[in-house]
């Protein structure tokens, strides 16, 4: 009798797909090596070649069907994979207690990735967790067309860099009153604010930390409820 855990052969996990469909298996893309997308069209299948190093706008980038996990930044189309546990529960965490405080106080509106930020033609990002308040409600139509008043972006190593440079400064730029960089593995939220369009870190919280904000008056949410249960 064969060990459940006897290796299988090749051709037990590699087998001949017979057509697109068997591809898809159900779905309405497919992403393969991060590099192209297969996905359902009008006329039957077509498939999006994102080639490394080329420039691409809001042109391009809106042609890829929705939910398609590419973000447009600085031009370039890039791959962002799905998030471990760890993630999804502090983004929960966060959207959930803010968005029952920011209803309950008619402050404005949350919202959670994956959701298109539109900066420009050459940058459309999906933040974790978004605030729009009352005064920028404007900017929110299908997608956003602006800076939110508030970004939340969830550290994870694929990320990380880009989230506290590239993405940071464009935010800034823009507009984003508050930035919150949640780093789970440090078990810390570090809390940038606008000056003259750029986004200057004011403090690192700890786990015991309590993070409050001018844009929300009487909220608080310590680090540990973030990361927990």
């Amino acid at each position: 009798m064969q060990s459940a855990h006897a290796p299988h052969s090749k051709e037990d996990f590699i087998q001949p797909a017979e057509s697109v469909e068997q591809l898809l298996d159900g779905q309405q893309f497919a992403v393969i090596n991060g590099r192209h997308l297969l996905f359902r069209s009008k006329g039957g299948f077509e498939v999006a070649a994102i080639v490394p190093g080329k420039n691409y706008t809001v042109d391009d980038y809106m042609k890829l069907p929705e939910g398609a996990p590419f973000q447009l930044v600085a031009g370039k189309l890039l791959y962002m994979p799905s998030p471990k546990d760890l993630h999804q529960l502090a983004v929960l965490n966060i959207s959930v207690s803010l968005a029952g405080f920011v209803k309950k106080h008619k402050l404005g509106v949350v919202r959670t990735a994956p959701f298109d930020v539109h900066l420009d033609r050459r940058n459309i990002y999906q933040p974790d967790v978004l605030f729009i308040s009352n005064e920028r409600r404007a900017i929110l139509r299908d997608w956003v067309f602006g800076a939110p008043d508030l970004v939340v972006e969830i550290l994870s190593p694929g990320t990380a860099s880009l989230d506290r440079n590239r993405k940071k400064k464009q935010y800034g730029k823009y507009g984003v009153r508050e930035y919150w960089l949640v780093s789970t593995e440090r078990k810390t939220v570090e809390i940038f604010v606008n000056q003259d369009g750029k986004l200057i870190s004011k403090s690192v919280l700890p786990e015991n930390g309590r993070l409050t904000s001018p844009l929300f008056p009487g909220f608080e949410l310590t680090v540990r409820e973030i990361l927990e249960e």
